[in-house]
């Protein structure tokens, strides 16, 4: 059985009623998501790929939660790879620090943010197709 050992960064927005959270535009949009390396904690592994993924600086741009929202030790079926994947995974909360890394990430334009309710319904798809129709 594959494995993954690493964290998911839940960007939010609170500027915004209802919160919002950024997904990555990929083949399906998701939350960042950073594999553990060796001598990484769970912690550093997200800060390093939220920096990295979002251009940001990492000791000043965003602050990512000092404790993880939800640990998750599970095998869960994952249809793209046709089998089951064994998850250890933390969630973290990520923030904006600065106003220029507010600005990096609204120029971004491989992100999009959602509202919970959004995420929860399944309109990432729905704005996922639309990213892909318009690059057509």
């Amino acid at each position: 059985m594959e494995s993954f050992v690493g964290s998911l960064g839940l960007v939010r927005d609170q500027s915004s009623l209802p919160v919002r959270w950024l997904l990555r535009k990929r083949s399906r949009l998701e939350f960042i998501q950073a594999e553990r390396l060796e001598g990484d904690s769970y912690r550093d592994c997200i800060q390093r790929e939220v920096a990295w993924t979002l251009n940001l600086h990492r000791d000043k741009d965003c602050l990512v939660s000092s404790h993880s929202r939800l640990h998750l030790s599970q095998a869960i079926f994952v249809p793209e790879e046709n089998q089951e994947v064994w998850f250890e995974v933390e969630l973290f909360v990520v923030e904006m620090f600065t106003e220029a890394a507010q600005q990096t990430v609204a120029n971004d334009p491989d992100v999009a943010w959602l509202t919970g309710e959004e995420v929860h319904a399944g309109q990432s798809k729905l704005v996922c197709q639309s990213a892909s129709d318009t690059n057509s």
